[in-house]
């Protein structure tokens, strides 16, 4: 894939951004909006073979969450909308159907 176009410079843009944007306004301004977590109903998937986000990396966004909080473990790497697709759309329409406060 980075052989084709623009990938490799549109992969690594996140990690330009995330150096850049420390001294400056917006970066500063979006530190501090993700500082006081998300306030909303939250439900993590995670591959159990994701060699990319570790478990306990996952498991520690927890934290950051002030809402109804759910995690799921699949079969799978990274890319479980792909690799697990009738499981994790399942998933999330079971999640969206479900009262989250209840």
């Amino acid at each position: 894939a980075f052989l084709h176009g623009n990938t490799a410079h549109c992969a690594i843009e996140f990690h330009r951004w995330a150096l850049r944007s420390i001294p400056r306004p917006d970066g500063r301004a979006f530190a501090a909006a993700m500082d006081g977590g998300v306030r909303m109903p939250v439900m993590h998937i995670h591959g159990r073979d994701d060699s990319s986000i570790l478990l306990s990396t996952a498991l520690g966004s927890q934290s950051h969450a002030h809402g109804p909080w759910r995690m799921h473990e699949l079969d799978g790497g990274h890319l479980l909308p792909e690799q697990e697709s009738q499981q994790v759309t399942t998933l999330i329409l079971d999640w969206l159907r479900t009262d989250v406060d209840a």
